[in-house]
């Protein structure tokens, strides 16, 4: 015996039944006849179907993973820059804009001579850690 049918499920649907011990004992009862049957446990049983998703992870999912990572990352570096500043807002916020505006005013007046390298070393790191954790 390799599989008995206790409940059916539709097949697009996602879906719970509840089921008493009492319907498993008498359908394998039905498929062994001359087998014994002790239940040990609960008298119910929860049966969960939730059906597979044909194309993986969509463009969104992965959108929305990249955005949280992101998120989180950057929100954890800017906790940890006001912490070391004694929460000074204004005064963090107005060192980030002048880095990026820098590195952003270089890369136009050099044409990535400077940050071309940083750069493409920062977007092969991002690429191999998503590749990495199977978002890609």
């Amino acid at each position: 015996m390799k599989e008995l049918v206790i409940y059916t499920f539709d097949e697009h649907k996602e879906g719970r039944a509840f089921i008493s011990v009492l319907i498993l004992i008498r359908t394998i009862e039905a498929a062994v006849p001359e087998g014994r049957i002790q239940s040990i446990g609960g008298q119910d049983l929860v049966i969960s179907y939730k059906p597979e998703s044909p194309s993986g992870f969509s463009f969104f999912y992965k959108l929305k993973i990249l955005l949280i990572c992101m998120t989180c990352f950057f929100g954890t570096g800017i906790s940890i820059m006001q912490y070391n500043n004694d929460v000074d807002t204004s005064r963090i916020f107005a060192r980030l804009y002048e880095i990026f505006y820098l590195i952003l005013l270089s890369v136009v007046l050099t044409g990535f001579q400077i940050y071309g390298r940083l750069a493409s070393w920062c977007v092969g790191l991002v690429y191999w850690l998503l590749k990495m954790t199977a978002v890609l």
